[in-house]
């Protein structure tokens, strides 16, 4: 478990669209749990709309 308030930045691309809705909560919970005060955090998701999501038909 990665303690309170112990990271520095976060990085995550093409994850979180992959979680249910309620998974998302737990995991923007956990993130602001686990940021120090004036961390960044940098989630990259494709748009809606793009050529991408219709591509991959596991995607959410």
């Amino acid at each position: 478990m990665i303690d309170d308030a112990s990271v520095d930045e976060v990085y995550s691309a093409r994850f979180l669209q992959r979680l249910q809705g309620t998974e998302r909560t737990v995991f923007v919970e956990e993130l602001y749990r686990a940021l120090k005060p004036g961390a960044e955090a940098l989630i990259i998701t494709p748009y809606w709309t793009s050529v991408g999501t219709i591509r991959n038909p596991t995607h959410k």
